[in-house]
């Protein structure tokens, strides 16, 4: 039996890439796309993951769905960070180019849907994640000292996931891996950084 790899959506988003089409290349300087610096990285250890055959999980609220609400929602705030320095938005890039990125996300959806086996967040009261996170509060650099409500979600949901082996979380999150010694301490949940998560041995 293998250990669990769970991504939260911070990292997951950092998997996709916007191709330029070549019409609209002019419109940015001849650039062909946007990327996360850390995407070579995510893709060393999903391919790591797939030799192993283990599937990775990814944490959701909606069931037997490809098409993720709150993923759409945060892929079109990647994009629209991507295209603000040249003054531009999903919005604003023109009908045939919005309509290529949308054609893009669906197939990003797909890929997601295809390479991560999907957990329903719980529902369970959190106030007692959050209690310890208000216990054990640092000075974070990036974020609010304390995890957001969905971070404590996440976490209860993954605590209760039953595992024979180690569990692993990878993330960029910053609620994640600046409280990772308490978090593996208090929930036996080993936070990954997502930057180095391609060093980690399977």
């Amino acid at each position: 039996m293998s250990s669990v790899y769970a991504f939260d959506d911070s990292t997951i988003l950092n998997i996709f890439v916007l191709n330029i089409p070549k019409g609209f290349k002019y419109k940015f300087n001849g650039k062909e796309t946007f990327k996360s610096k850390n995407k070579k990285r995510i893709n060393e250890f999903l391919f790591k993951l797939s030799e192993k055959q283990i599937m990775p999980l990814r944490f959701t609220s909606e069931q037997n769905s490809i098409w993720y609400p709150d993923l759409e929602r945060r892929t079109r705030k990647i994009i629209n960070k991507w295209l603000h320095p040249y003054d531009l938005t999903f919005e604003t890039v023109g009908g045939i180019f919005s309509a290529n990125i949308v054609l893009q996300m669906e197939d990003f959806f797909d890929e997601i849907n295809d390479k991560f086996e999907s957990i329903i967040k719980s529902k369970e009261d959190i106030s007692p994640i959050k209690t310890f996170f208000e216990i054990n509060e640092k000075e974070l650099t990036k974020q609010d000292n304390i995890p957001e409500d969905e971070d404590c979600e996440i976490i209860l949901t993954y605590y209760n996931y039953k595992a024979e082996k180690d569990k692993y979380l990878i993330s960029a999150d910053e609620h994640f891996w600046g409280y990772k010694e308490e978090i593996k301490t208090e929930f036996d949940i080993n936070i990954i950084e997502e930057w180095l998560c391609n060093k980690l041995t399977i």
